[in-house]
C-alpha cells in the first residue's frame, strides 16, 4: 500500500532537484520570449502572443491626435477673430479691474500690469493708462 510519502522522491539528492527546477524555469522563460506566431501553422488553434499595453497605446495615440486637433481649431479660430482690447478698465479693485468692452477680467501681476483671464496682457502706461493687446 502506498502512504503519503509515495510521490516523494528522497532518492534524488537535493543538487539534482534543484537543477532540475532551474531547468524547468529556463525553459518556461524561453517559451515566454518567444514568438508564438509561427507555432500555430495553417490551422490557426494556438496561441497568439499579444502586447498587453497595445490597446492603452492606441487609445494614448488617438487622444493625442484628437488633442491636437483641437489646438489647430482653437489656433486658427484664434488667427481670425481679432483680439478686442478691453476698451476701458472698469470695476477696478486691489486685485484688478473687468474690461468695459470684451467682460474680461485682468487680474494685477507682481509688476503693476494685467493678466487677462482669456490670455490677453495689459501693461502698465503713463500714470492710470494701460497698454493692452
Amino acid at each position: 500500500m502506498l502512504g503519503s510519502d509515495a510521490t516523494d522522491r528522497r532518492w534524488e539528492n537535493e543538487a539534482y532537484g534543484r537543477e532540475r527546477n532551474m531547468q524547468s524555469i529556463e525553459n518556461a522563460t524561453r517559451i515566454l520570449r518567444e514568438p508564438t506566431s509561427d507555432a500555430v501553422g495553417d490551422s490557426g488553434g494556438g496561441i497568439i502572443q499579444t502586447d498587453p499595453n497595445e490597446r492603452i497605446r492606441a487609445q494614448d495615440e488617438r487622444n493625442m491626435q484628437r488633442r491636437m486637433a483641437e489646438l489647430e481649431a482653437d489656433r486658427r479660430r484664434n488667427e481670425r477673430q481679432p483680439r478686442i482690447g478691453p476698451g476701458q478698465l472698469v470695476n477696478c479693485d486691489a486685485a484688478g479691474c473687468w474690461g468695459s468692452q470684451n467682460g474680461v477680467r485682468y487680474n494685477r501681476d507682481a509688476g503693476g500690469n494685467l493678466a487677462g483671464t482669456d490670455g490677453s496682457f495689459c501693461a502698465r502706461g503713463a500714470g492710470n493708462t494701460f497698454n493692452c493687446n
